[in-house]
């Protein structure tokens, strides 16, 4: 038997040594995972889907914007949203400014209705006329309730004098608050009688009521003077006190002519004649009075008729008419007018 050659036993020691390296590699690789466990398994990437590219398309057909939209949504998985619905906030309200209502305003209460006395004294009596009795005398400045009228609203029914209701004239006060809710008064029966007159009148004449009769007079004096004077005196009162009463006029008629002036009666009284205690003639003509008129030059022959008036001319007392004649004797006269009211 030949022996093998040095080749031969190379190519086989070669053969073991690697056998042997396998099984050791294979031995160690087990020991490994016995001690070490499996190794972690390292994920695989997938490629990733790659873009769509763009391609010019002939004329007529989807622009590249749309190709490329719908490309997109072609190749990508949207999710689907669902709405959620949110409610709005409503806006933010402006206020709206509503104006405060004014307050209630409180009634006003009504003044009540009174009267002021104007002249220095008047009377009061128990009705709404010059007939009715005289009750008493109030004062200049004092203030009474009004509590009433007659129809015409001449006469003031007030409260009150001595503890009772009685009347004045309108015409001596000055009224004040509401007059418009004062009522109309219903006067007292009439008296029976008329109120006395200082002149006589025929039975059959009825007189007229005046707020003014003669009081004084008329009384008649000779004088060498050729014109004509008259003095008067208008006032009211009781005795011994007497005031004058201002504002009146004279009504003057000569043989049916009116001369009268514009001159009134005043507030204060003055003397016809001076005192002279050697002249009695001078003493029995001195009178007091408001009121003079002269006529000029000449009194002459003439029929004479005088009355007090109103600034608006109305007559307020009776007629006193006398004589004159062109040979002298009667020049002066005086007349008191009593103010009734």
């Amino acid at each position: 038997m030949s022996q093998p050659s040095r080749e031969t036993s190379a190519s086989r020691l070669w053969l073991a040594t690697l056998v042997c390296l396998v099984l050791m590699t294979s031995v160690g690789c087990s020991l490994g995972r016995i001690l070490l466990g499996d190794p972690t398994p390292v994920p695989t990437l997938e490629a990733p889907t790659p873009l769509p590219t763009w391609t010019p398309s002939p004329e007529g057909q989807l622009s590249p914007a749309e190709i490329a939209t719908m490309t997109v949504v072609a190749g990508i998985s949207w999710p689907t949203l669902t709405p959620t619905f949110t409610p709005a906030i409503p806006p933010t309200q402006t206020p709206t400014f509503t104006p405060a209502l004014p307050p209630t305003p409180m009634p006003t209460p009504t003044p009540e209705a009174y009267v002021v006395i104007k002249a220095p004294i008047v009377n009061v009596r128990e009705g709404p006329s010059i007939a009715y009795p005289i009750v008493g005398q109030v004062n200049q400045g004092e203030q009474y309730t009004l509590i009433g009228r007659n129809d015409a609203s001449t006469w003031w029914k007030i409260c009150c004098f001595s503890g009772r209701e009685v009347w004045i004239t309108a015409q001596l006060t000055t009224p004040g608050g509401s007059l418009n809710s004062v009522p109309v008064a219903s006067a007292p029966p009439p008296p029976p009688t008329a109120f006395p007159t200082s002149t006589p009148l025929p039975t059959n004449t009825p007189r007229p009521a005046y707020p003014f009769d003669v009081g004084d007079g008329p009384h008649f004096f000779e004088s060498n003077n050729p014109w004509l004077t008259i003095f008067v005196k208008a006032f009211t009162g009781l005795p011994p006190i007497f005031l004058p009463v201002p504002g009146y006029r004279l009504r003057v008629l000569r043989n049916g002519v009116d001369v009268s002036e514009s001159d009134v009666t005043r507030g204060v009284f003055e003397l016809s004649a001076p005192f002279l205690e050697d002249d009695p003639d001078a003493f029995g003509s001195r009178r007091e009075y408001n009121l003079k008129y002269e006529f000029f030059p000449d009194a002459g022959e003439a029929s004479w008729t005088i009355y007090m008036t109103d600034g608006s001319g109305a007559q307020l007392s009776p007629e006193v008419t006398f004589d004159t004649h062109a040979t002298g004797g009667v020049r002066e006269v005086y007349v008191g007018f009593f103010d009734l009211r």
